[in-house]
């Protein structure tokens, strides 16, 4: 995990740390421990309990994409030279049953400029709160309930390589 090492900004670390979350992938730390400006800087993200309750959390299934955009961004900057292409989807969306009544869904915009980003209920599997058409909507970045929407939520201008990291549960 990349967190704090490296020259990732803030919401790269962030979206870095949900993506491990939400398919359950191990939680190391590969950072000084002992630098204290480090960790200040890195707690509000490896400190985020929603975010490891959902890493944690097993009710079926580790998590996985299910949608993910058309066109494709690259990643990388390749020295003069290089062969390597880091090319991905512009953005990636991702669930993961908690679980009868809850799934976490996490959103995420490669692209190097703001983008909206949405998730209609129909698209997530198995989504326990879609049949009924309407989900509570819980930002796990911001550990704050957004509210109940009926068949979609959608964020506008999600900032470049940011990610909006959702629990959506039964009303």
């Amino acid at each position: 995990m990349q967190v704090g090492v490296g020259n990732l900004s803030f919401v790269e670390s962030r979206s870095h740390f949900a993506a491990w979350c939400v398919v359950s992938s191990p939680l190391i730390l590969g950072l000084d421990l002992t630098d204290d400006a480090l960790m200040a800087s890195v707690w509000p993200i490896i400190g985020n309990p929603e975010a490891i309750a959902v890493n944690q959390a097993y009710h079926g299934f580790s998590g996985s994409l299910f949608a993910q955009a058309p066109s494709t961004v690259d990643l990388c900057e390749a020295e003069e030279g290089a062969v390597e292409s880091c090319t991905v989807p512009a953005w990636q969306s991702f669930y993961k049953p908690i679980n009868a009544t809850a799934t976490a869904v996490l959103l995420m915009n490669h692209a190097d400029t703001a983008a909206d980003l949405s998730v209609a209920w129909a698209d997530v599997p198995n989504l326990p709160c879609a049949a009924g058409g309407e989900c509570n909507v819980r930002d796990l970045h911001r550990r704050a309930n957004v509210g109940a929407y009926h068949t979609s939520y959608s964020v506008a201008a999600v900032e470049s390589h940011d990610s909006v990291f959702l629990l959506l549960t039964m009303p």
